[in-house]
């Protein structure tokens, strides 16, 4: 086997590593309306046809996501 060139498999895999932005639901103290305040952010690699989004925990632990199968995020 010869060297491995990551030049090409950064090519083949850039369109499925996606940012993604944790937000949580908070009340505005002074109107009282909710409203959407980002919270964090990373990184995470689409890996099925359906958009399935694997990310790392701490991307999502600190939205009081952790052991939720979906959250809210932008992608």
């Amino acid at each position: 086997a010869g060297a491995v060139d990551f030049r090409v498999a950064a090519k083949k895999v850039m369109a499925s590593v996606v940012s993604v932005d944790r937000f949580a639901r908070q009340r505005d103290m002074f109107t009282g309306e909710a409203q959407d305040v980002e919270t964090g952010t990373g990184s995470g690699v689409i890996i099925s046809n359906t958009g399935l989004i694997v990310t790392n925990n701490h991307v999502v632990s600190q939205a009081g996501m952790r052991g939720a199968r979906e959250g809210k995020v932008r992608v």
